[in-house]
């Protein structure tokens, strides 16, 4: 992987949080609109969801934080694995601290 790879994952991760979102907030003002909402109480509701971390906003700002959590430890990796074909390090061995680990893990 490579830091432009790191960076077509987050990018696509937030682009498929902010399509998500558009999305959410399109289906919501539908069917307030249908069920007679003006578009004052439309307003208001997204606004106090936005202000409120409510079910449409929160979940926004958890994907960007996903996303930019996701960001972070794929640069991490992407420097690591760098570093190491840099040093002439080919073979890798897993190692877990788990006192239980899974299957995968404890082989």
């Amino acid at each position: 992987m490579t830091y432009e790879d790191g960076a077509n994952l987050i990018f696509g991760y937030l682009d498929y949080q902010v399509v998500s979102t558009i999305a959410e907030m399109e289906l919501l003002i539908q069917s307030m609109t249908i069920a007679g909402a003006s578009a004052d109480a439309i307003r208001t509701y997204l606004l106090y969801d936005l202000q409120n971390g409510g079910r449409i906003f929160g979940s926004f700002a958890s994907g960007v934080t996903s996303a930019t959590s996701m960001g972070v430890t794929s640069a991490s990796q992407i420097a690591q694995m760098l570093q190491y074909k840099q040093e002439g390090v080919r073979n890798f061995k897993w190692v877990t601290v788990s006192k239980n680990p899974c299957f995968q893990c404890a082989e």
